[in-house]
């Protein structure tokens, strides 16, 4: 895998085949793969996976410090991302820095499928307005998805759902 401006490729044929098969990564074309930030930290701890940029090989830390530099997110979606993985779902995360992340029903195939949860991690020190709320809310909403808030503290991370009911 190679890194080129904040952007991780893969295009080995053989490569890319086995991570498709494991619900990783968006065809840029059928020769090129490309991996989000997460999915490349969690390979590079799970399978020790060597991650180029400039030709020289980046172990996790630096990695991790160099990603993060421009995505204050990066760690809390990572643990969630580390997470939700290891209990067999498939988590998709927009290739800009962001707070959210997609999330898919347990199972190999299901990233075909509409993804049925949208996870916001919240920051430690995060406050919560009824206005920020219904937007969330709504954006899910408008996205068929439900709303799922990640507190992350330390080793341990909390998932809160949140729903909007109207008594029509």
């Amino acid at each position: 895998m190679e890194l080129k401006n904040n952007r991780i490729f893969e295009s080995d044929q053989g490569k890319i085949a086995y991570l498709r098969e494991r619900g990783f990564g968006a065809l840029v074309s059928p020769s090129l793969l490309r991996l989000s930030p997460c999915e490349v930290l969690y390979l590079c701890k799970k399978t020790g996976e060597k991650i180029f940029r400039n030709k020289k090989s980046m172990g996790l830390a630096a990695l991790l410090h160099h990603l993060s530099k421009n995505d204050k997110f990066l760690k809390m979606r990572f643990a969630c991302f580390e997470h939700l993985r290891a209990g067999g779902r498939i988590c998709r995360e927009h290739f800009l820095p962001s707070q959210y992340m997609r999330v898919y029903s347990r199972g190999i195939g299901r990233e075909d499928e509409r993804a049925q949860t949208l996870l916001r991690v919240c920051e430690k020190n995060w406050k919560a307005t009824r206005e920020s709320l219904e937007r969330d809310i709504s954006v899910a909403h408008f996205m068929r998805k439900e709303l799922v808030l990640a507190f992350v503290q330390g080793s341990s991370i909390s998932y809160v759902k949140l729903s909007k009911i109207n008594f029509d």
